[in-house]
């Protein structure tokens, strides 16, 4: 099966000397939050996971992922900031979470439930989890935990290769430097008319010829120059495109998606 590494490179013509592999797992993941944040978390229901908790330690997990947390299976609101130090320091606070009642407050990163759940009254933090298969190069394109917003998914990260791509041959652009410093040392090599066989050299030396050449050839280079900027600029602005044509694909294959569901878009 073709990897989501090669399946964009395929959409993208990207080498790994244009966008390296690290780059595009970065891509990746970048295209893993662009969904979580589009589509509404109820639709992730094919990504959901539990992670259960029997102690004060907590869990990492991004609030933006989290869809339910209960204690004992029963739902804990979520605690504001500003109550948490009285509720984790003082039992008989009125914010205090209960058996019947119980809370949860995410710190630092963590989810922790109020009260500490037990071995027999367990906490689980039910979330949408993408991203644990998608940091490898390696991730098979029939991975079943993306299957229902796979293309999406890829043609977004294509979309951001795209970018690179347009980055990456603006850049080249820059080597259109060569010609331009060829034809200035052409007309003038150094600081005094006399060094070089420039054409201020050939001037001073009323040498008409040679000057003639010399501004030739560096006409040539300045536009030499001039076509290397033009051709990898059009280039850079042609990928440009393409990545805005991958974006809108990817935004309109999630509302298709959302709409199918029974969402609103």
């Amino acid at each position: 099966m073709a990897t989501y590494l090669s399946r964009i490179r395929a959409i993208s013509g990207s080498t790994s000397t244009q966008t390296s592999n690290a780059q595009v797992v970065d891509f990746l993941k970048s295209s893993v939050n662009y969904i979580i944040q589009s589509v509404p978390k109820d639709m992730l229901w094919f990504a959901y996971t539990d992670a259960n908790l029997t102690s004060s330690t907590g869990v990492v997990v991004p609030r933006n992922t989290i869809i339910s947390v209960k204690r004992n299976g029963i739902e804990c609101d979520e605690l504001s900031n500003k109550f948490i130090y009285a509720t984790v320091t003082t039992l008989t606070s009125l914010y205090a979470g209960t058996t019947l009642f119980p809370k949860h407050y995410i710190k630092s990163g963590k989810v922790y439930i109020h009260p500490t759940p037990t071995t027999g009254q367990t906490g689980v933090v039910t979330y949408v989890n993408l991203s644990s298969t998608l940091i490898t190069t390696s991730t098979s394109a029939s991975d079943t935990t993306l299957l229902p917003l796979d293309a999406p998914f890829v043609n977004y990260a294509a979309g951001m290769d795209y970018v690179s791509l347009s980055g990456y041959w603006a850049q080249k652009a820059g080597d259109a430097q060569d010609a331009l410093d060829k034809a200035k040392y052409l007309i003038d090599s150094a600081t005094n008319l006399s060094q070089g066989e420039d054409v201020e050299d050939a001037l001073a030396e009323e040498d008409t010829e040679l000057m003639s050449a010399g501004v030739n050839v560096a006409a040539q280079e300045i536009n030499r120059a001039n076509a290397n900027i033009s051709y990898y600029n059009s280039k850079s602005q042609l990928l440009s495109k393409k990545s805005e044509m991958m974006f809108q694909l990817a935004d309109k294959q999630i509302k298709d998606y959302i709409q199918i569901n029974g969402g609103k878009v």
